[in-house]
This record gives C-alpha cells, structure tokens and sequence, in this order.
C-alpha cells in the first residue's frame, strides 16, 4: 500500500469513494481475520490432542467466534468487495494512475487467487 498515492478533492469524487470503498474492506477483512485466527490456533492445537484438552488460550469458548459472527464477518466482506469493485469500476480509466487495482490487493475477490497448500 505504499505505493497507494493521496486523492484530493481535485482528482474527483470516485477517486475518494474508490479509497474509502479500500478502507472499508481492509476493515472486514481485518474483522474476519481475527476468527480466522482463533480457529486457526485452535486447529494446531488439537493437532496434538492430548495437550489440547488441558486448558489453554487456543481452545477457549470466550474467543471461539461464534457461527453468526463467522456469518457476518465473511458477509461483510463479500459485500465490501462488491462495492469496492462498483467503486474501481467508475473511476475513468485516465485517472486510475498510480491507484492500487483492487484484484492486485485482493485477489480472491476476483477468483483470481492461488489455492494455498493442500488446497485445490
């Protein structure tokens, strides 16, 4: 994001609708990172699941995101995409110099990401 550069009022209100749309979905998806990292945890930790069963920060149901909250989280993001891509889709092509292109930065949004290990 460092190469992302600062919009002004003088470059156009889609500009400004476009890096707000960004900041609304680094927020979702920060939020569905954090579940994502408790489940995550708590899968390493019953990998071995004689130790799991001993109390530990990994396995709580205090942190443990609840399924509507996972619900919510993924909604949030899949509808923060969206409008992140309705957003990129307005700003004309001329004025999307040196603007980060959202598939660059989220490239599952776009299907256009590489399954992970053990995955596809």
């Amino acid at each position: 994001m460092s190469n992302q550069r600062e919009a002004t009022p003088e470059q156009g209100r889609e500009i400004l609708e476009y890096l707000s749309a960004r900041r609304r979905l680094s927020a979702a998806s920060s939020k569905l990172m954090s579940h994502l990292e408790v489940i995550t945890a708590a899968s390493r930790a019953l990998s071995n699941w004689t130790e799991a069963m001993l109390p530990s920060k990994e396995v709580n149901r205090e942190t443990w995101p609840s399924p509507e909250g996972m619900g919510e989280a993924i909604m949030e993001c899949r509808k923060a995409a969206d409008f992140l891509k309705e957003k990129w889709a307005a700003i004309p092509l001329e004025q999307r110099d040196g603007l980060v292109a959202p598939e660059q930065e989220w490239p599952a949004s776009y299907g256009t990401a590489q399954p992970g290990p053990g995955i596809g």
